[in-house]
């Protein structure tokens, strides 16, 4: 359970949580937290939205190159 924990802090360290406030609601979560890239395999690959781009992380080999790593 340890290592668990300690996997979760260190993405947190990686990739900040942004909190949910009443705003939300009208504005995108990663948006209010001033992201620019939204890794999820829930929406539209490549689409931007607002500034933000939606990538599918497993619709590529290089998740590197994704991130700009």
């Amino acid at each position: 359970m340890e290592e668990a924990w300690a996997q979760v802090q260190d993405w947190q360290i990686l990739f900040p949580v942004a909190s949910a406030k009443p705003s939300t609601l009208a504005r995108a979560a990663a948006k209010e937290a001033g992201g620019t890239l939204l890794l999820s395999e829930d929406f539209q690959d490549g689409q931007v939205l607002d500034g933000v781009r939606f990538a599918n992380p497993f619709a590529t080999d290089d998740l590197g190159a994704l991130l700009g790593a």
